[in-house]
C-alpha cells in the first residue's frame, strides 16, 4: 500500500471527534436536524446528490436542491396529517428516490423512520407497523397488495397508482411548499427504528440515534476512504443497515451516490462498474463472491476504475481478497459492524496498513475494542470465545450519546497477536 497514506498509529494519535463535528457542520452539544446535515446545507450549488437507475430502464439525476425541496414537502405533509416529532413513520419501499425523500422528510419533521424490508409478507409488515406505533406507512404500488389491514388511524401513502383511501405520493406532495422548517433533535434522540431478525423471539426494534451520522463519519473517512471526486456506489438498500449509513453519510459529506432499483447481480454489477466509471464500491461478500464465480477471464473483460472497495455484512473469505488483488489490483477491505453499534472494526482504505485476509481488521480511530470472557475481563491474544465475546468501548455510541460506556456484541471473535 502506498506510503503516502498515514500509518494507523499516526491516525489514532491525531484523531479528534471535533474534526467530524466540523465536517458535518455540528457543534459538540447543540441539537441538529439530519435533513439539514445530509442535504440542506449542500443546496444552492446545483450539485447532483443521486444518480438513480430504475429496473425498467428509467433513470434520474436528482440534485441536492431537488432532494431538499421534496423532503421539505414530505415533512410538511406529515405535519398536515398530525405526525408529531418523535412519532414513527414506516416505509415499505424499494430503491427509488422517493425512499430517500421519505426518510429525509421524516427526519426534517423530527419523526422516526421505520424501514420495512420489501420481501416481507403481510404478517411481518403488520407486526412492525403495530409494534412500532407508526402513524403512517409509505409504500409503493408494486408492494401495496402485501399491506394488510392496519390499526385504525394509520394512514397509507402510495408511490404510483394508489387505491381508494390511500394518499398518492406525488399528488400529496404537490399540495405542500418547500418551506417546512426543520425540527431540531438531540443527538441521542432516535432517528431510525430498525427491526432485527428476531432469531431469539419476536423481531426487536433497535433504536439508531440521530448521532449515527457523526458516529459513522470516521468510518467513511478512513475505512471507505470516500473522497469528493469519487463515483460512489453503495450496493445496499438506502433504507436498511449498511446501505442506510453509506448513503446518508456520503450525502452528508457532499458526495453523490449511485442507486440501482434492481437487486444487484454479478454480471450486472460488472457492467455498471465499467459503464459508470465507479471508483469507490461499498458492497457485500455475497456479491463479491458472485463476481468471482464468473471467472477471472470474464471479470478482466470489464475494465473498471475501482480504486477502493469495502465489504460488510458477513465475513469475507481470504480467496475473495486474493482474487480481486490479482484481477483488479485492489484489496477489498473487510469491515465489521451491526445495527446496534455501527462499524467499529475494519481494514482501512485510507490508512497504510497490512491487510491479513480473513481478519476483520483493527479498531476504528475513536474506538477501543476487546475480546472478553463471561465476566467481562479482557482476553489474551489468541483467545476465542464461543458465546459472548466482542466488547466495544466507544466514545460515541449509535444507540446513545454517552462517553466511556461499554457495549457488548454477541459475536464470535479471536484476537491475534497484533491486536487484530
Amino acid at each position: 500500500m502506498s506510503t503516502s497514506r498515514p500509518a494507523y498509529t499516526e491516525v489514532c494519535r491525531a484523531f479528534r471527534w471535533e474534526d467530524s463535528h466540523r465536517a458535518l457542520g455540528w457543534t459538540a452539544t447543540a441539537p441538529v436536524n439530519l435533513a439539514e446535515t445530509i442535504v440542506d446545507r449542500h443546496t444552492g450549488s446545483g450539485r447532483p446528490a443521486l444518480s438513480w437507475f430504475g429496473k425498467n430502464g428509467a433513470s434520474a439525476l436528482v440534485t441536492y436542491d431537488e432532494l431538499s425541496a421534496r423532503a421539505s414537502r414530505f415533512a410538511g405533509l406529515l405535519r398536515s396529517l398530525g405526525v408529531e416529532p418523535g412519532e414513527r413513520v414506516a416505509g415499505l419501499l424499494p430503491r427509488i428516490p422517493e425512499t430517500l425523500v421519505t426518510m429525509l422528510g421524516t427526519w426534517k419533521a423530527g419523526a422516526i423512520y421505520v424501514p420495512i424490508f420489501t420481501g416481507f409478507g403481510p404478517d411481518a409488515i403488520a407486526f412492525r407497523v403495530q409494534d412500532s406505533g407508526a402513524r403512517l406507512l409509505c409504500t409503493h404500488a408494486a408492494y401495496r397488495a402485501r399491506v394488510p389491514d392496519l390499526p385504525p388511524g394509520v394512514r397509507i401513502i402510495t408511490v404510483g397508482a394508489a387505491p381508494a383511501g390511500d394518499l398518492e405520493f406525488a399528488k400529496a406532495l404537490s399540495t405542500q411548499d418547500d418551506g417546512c422548517a426543520p425540527v431540531p433533535r438531540r443527538r441521542d434522540d432516535p432517528a431510525v427504528l430498525l427491526y432485527t431478525s428476531g432469531s431469539t423471539g419476536p423481531p426487536k426494534g433497535v433504536k439508531i440515534a440521530t448521532n449515527f451520522v457523526l458516529a459513522i463519519h470516521p468510518y467513511m473517512r478512513y475505512a471507505v476512504d470516500l473522497q469528493s471526486a469519487d463515483v460512489f456506489w453503495p450496493t445496499g438498500d438506502p433504507g436498511w443497515g449498511y446501505g442506510l449509513v453509506c448513503y446518508m453519510v456520503a450525502l452528508a459529506m457532499g458526495v453523490p451516490v449511485i442507486c440501482h432499483e434492481a437487486t444487484p447481480a454479478a454480471e450486472f454489477v460488472l457492467s455498471r462498474l465499467r459503464d459508470l466509471g465507479v471508483t469507490n464500491l461499498a458492497t457485500t461478500p455475497t456479491l463479491l463472491r458472485g463476481i468471482m464465480a464468473l471467472g477471472e477471464a470474464a471479470v478482466r473483460e470489464h475494465r473498471v476504475r475501482v480504486r477502493a472497495a469495502s465489504s460488510c455484512g458477513e465475513p469475507l473469505n481470504p480467496e475473495v481478497v486474493t482474487f480481486f488483488r490479482r484481477v483488479w489490483d485492489v484489496t477489498v477491505m473487510d469491515q465489521y459492524g451491526s445495527s446496534e453499534f455501527g462499524l467499529p472494526i475494519g481494514n482501512f482504505n485510507a490508512v497504510d496498513m497490512t491487510v491479513k485476509p480473513g481478519s476483520m481488521g483493527i479498531p476504528l480511530p475513536g474506538c477501543r475494542m476487546a475480546v472478553v470472557d463471561d465476566e467481562g475481563r479482557e482476553a489474551s491474544p489468541g483467545h476465542r470465545r464461543p458465546d459472548r465475546d466482542v466488547a466495544q468501548r466507544r466514545r460515541l455510541l449509535l444507540a446513545r450519546l454517552l462517553e466511556r460506556r461499554r457495549a457488548h456484541a454477541r459475536d464470535v471473535a479471536r484476537r491475534l497477536d497484533d491486536d487484530r
